[in-house]
């Protein structure tokens, strides 16, 4: 009896046991297809290669700690929950960073960094930035000039249009970041500086003012409401017209036509800590521009010889230093050998008393005179510091103690103005000017000093002094009588390279 109710248990038995089987199966199956998919969907990572700079302690607003510049200046701010990115191996090393990538309110990339590696080979251009940059000739025949142009700015040509371009080094950047992202990315961010040369053909009874800067006439008055006034430019003291944007002081622009073409040189700046010596290489840059048919200064004097070549490679035949008047106290520093050339004297400025000035009749008494080297370069004179113009190609010596900048002349001859003075210029106008001018040297007092002729203009407080170069280029220097020792070292050492 008990077998026989056993005997009919047992099928039920085995129907549970299979149905349970089964849902356990099933339970199991789904549970291998839930995790089946693990890691077909997960987000693919952005790649990146390039130098990696530290933000620093500056508040980033989240959006980065870091960050990395790519070898075409485009960059990405990093950052990162799970790599310590300022770490030393890492900084200013190039790196292959991978994440996840995202966009800022101001559509600045940001990456979540999840992993770095440092790549020990660096390239061409990585390499080419980090040299010291060097002047180079450019020349177009087509549109009829030559120039002079840094290498770390890069050339393209396009049509009529030429442009040299310079990426913001690492440090402008990680630095034009900051400042961006601590104004809310508010501020436009510019990743690189630019100088343009652009070529209009000019139609027959065009005018520059009317037809190419859209004025009624170029009266001082008209000049004046757009902004624009009259300069000189180049090697050859080109007439051009200055117009500076009033809603961004970087972007300046020259205007000229030389009878067949108009011109314009522009230059692109920003906010940020490379603007001011991208300025000057534009300044210089413009200074060495010179048309392939001629000056085209409407003062150029006929008699005025102008170099056809942009860089004279003649050095000043007798580039030594100056005459000593008698009684100034020498600078007590180790005085270089005397060289085979004729001996000449020098002149330490005594600030700040003043110097007497010397009479035109006295005769220097003969003291070493500053070396020049075989390359044609002069050793500094005791008390004294170089100052050189790479566009210009000249040097000339100045008081160690003084400071220097270039500076914007209202004079209509002056073709480039540096000022120099005992206190910052950027704060304080120099009393000392340097001018490279255009037109012919005035009526003056001759001086022969240390084999340079030298004209002596000026009255009362103020001397003024020319020089003509080798190249039929005229230098000025001018400023306080008290400073005439230092005004006559400045002008007789001037050598053009």
């Amino acid at each position: 009896m008990i077998m026989k109710k056993f005997q009919k248990t047992i099928p039920a038995l085995m129907l549970v046991l299979g149905v349970a089987s089964v849902g356990f199966g099933g339970c199991q199956a789904s549970s291998n297809n839930q995790q089946q998919p693990s890691g077909i969907d997960q987000t693919p990572l952005d790649r990146r290669i390039g130098t990696l700079q530290s933000l620093g302690t500056v508040s980033t607003n989240s959006q980065g700690t870091d960050i990395l510049t790519m070898d075409d200046g485009s960059t990405v701010l990093l950052k990162s929950l799970a790599i310590h990115l300022d770490d030393p191996k890492y900084l200013g090393k190039r790196v292959e960073v991978s994440g996840i990538l995202t966009y800022s309110t101001d559509k600045t990339q940001v990456m979540e960094v999840q992993s770095i590696d440092v790549l020990e080979n660096t390239t061409a251009a990585t390499q080419q930035l980090s040299a010291t940059p060097t002047w180079r000739d450019y020349v177009n025949e087509n549109l009829g000039f030559r120039v002079k142009y840094r290498d770390d700015f890069m050339s393209n040509e396009n049509g009529p249009t030429i442009t040299f371009t310079r990426p913001l080094s690492q440090q402008a950047l990680a630095a034009m970041m900051a400042m961006t992202q601590q104004s809310s990315g508010s501020q436009q961010m510019v990743q690189s500086h630019v100088i343009n040369i652009t070529v209009t053909p000019r139609a027959a009874g065009k005018s520059i003012a009317k037809d190419f800067l859209n004025l009624n006439n170029d009266n001082t008055s008209t000049l004046l409401a757009a902004g624009i006034t009259k300069s000189k430019i180049g090697l050859d003291g080109i007439d051009a017209y200055k117009q500076v944007d009033p809603q961004s002081h970087d972007l300046v622009s020259f205007s000229f036509d030389d009878g067949n073409n108009f011109y314009k040189i522009s230059y692109q700046g920003g906010d940020d800590s490379q603007n001011l010596e991208d300025q000057t290489v534009f300044y210089d840059f413009l200074g060495s521009f010179k048309l392939s048919n001629g000056s085209m200064s409407s003062t150029q004097e006929s008699g005025t010889s102008v170099s056809s070549d942009v860089t004279p490679t003649t050095p000043d035949p007798t580039p030594s230093p100056v005459v000593t008047p008698p009684t100034p106290s020498p600078v007590s520093s180790p005085v270089p050998a005397p060289s085979p050339t004729p001996a000449a004297t020098q002149v330490v400025d005594p600030t700040p008393a003043p110097v007497p000035t010397p009479a035109p009749t006295t005769t220097p008494t003969p003291t070493p005179a500053p070396t020049t080297t075989d390359s044609g370069t002069q050793e500094t004179m005791a008390g004294y510091s170089a100052f050189t113009s790479s566009g210009y190609k000249f040097s000339l010596q100045y008081p160690k103690s003084w400071y220097y900048g270039q500076t914007t002349a209202t004079d209509s001859d002056v073709v480039r103005r540096y000022d120099f003075g005992k206190d910052p210029v950027d704060t304080t106008p120099g009393n000392v000017n340097l001018d490279i001018v255009s037109g012919s040297i005035p009526a003056g007092e001759t001086k022969t000093l240390n084999g340079k002729t030298i004209i002596q203009t000026g009255t009362g407080a103020t001397d003024i002094y020319y020089y003509k170069g080798a190249n039929g280029r005229v230098y000025r220097v001018s400023g306080p009588s008290s400073m005439q020792s230092s005004l006559l070292n400045m002008i007789t050492t001037i050598q053009e390279q």
